[in-house]
């Protein structure tokens, strides 16, 4: 067991950012009237809301789209927080799969096993989605520095806001050191 991450997930894929919508029965137009508890604006990226106001993706400087929305009457919060949630899903189940993870959803809402088919070891992160879009993983028979393959996909869904390693890190390198000088011994 090598190390825990946490994630704050950032939204840079539109793409992804549609199917989320789509999983909440919602649409996002590449440009529309967005509305607002005192009027309208024209914006890119409007999701039409329920009620009266809707939300709006804006694309920053640094490739990542931040969201805009009235919040004068509260009544936005509950659908910018399940976007959040279904988006780092779609964001860690796509990462996963480009870089050759299976993903398999566990019995816990929101809560997925992620493996290397690759590894000869049974172990395997546990990576759990809360409802403001982070990501923490955790490890579950992991080994040394088998975990080092989880950290490029860990720092591609967002930003790492911490990560602790274990002293279990170097207990696999530790392991082999030893094997290697049983067997010098040996000869």
């Amino acid at each position: 067991m090598s190390h825990f991450s946490s994630i704050s997930t950032e939204i840079r894929d539109l793409e992804l950012a549609k199917r989320a919508l789509e999983n909440m029965g919602l649409h996002l137009s590449s440009y529309g009237n967005c509305r607002y508890y005192f009027g309208s604006k024209m914006m890119e990226n409007v999701v039409r809301l329920p009620g009266n106001t809707d939300m709006a993706f804006q694309r920053d400087d640094n490739g990542t789209y931040r969201i805009t929305a009235d919040f004068f009457d509260g009544s936005v919060e509950d659908a910018i927080e399940e976007f959040k949630e279904k988006y780092a899903i779609e964001k860690l189940k796509s990462e996963s799969r480009q870089q050759h993870f299976s993903v398999m959803p566990m019995q816990e809402k929101s809560t997925f096993r992620i493996r290397d088919p690759q590894s000869s070891d049974d172990g395997y992160m546990i990576a759990i989605v809360n409802k403001k879009g982070e990501i923490s993983f955790e490890p579950k028979g992991i080994k040394g520095k088998n975990c080092a393959k989880f950290l490029k996909l860990e720092n591609a869904l967002g930003d790492v806001t911490s990560r602790v390693f274990t002293a279990e890190y170097g207990q696999a390198d530790m392991e082999t050191v030893q094997e290697r000088e049983r067997l010098r011994a040996e000869y």
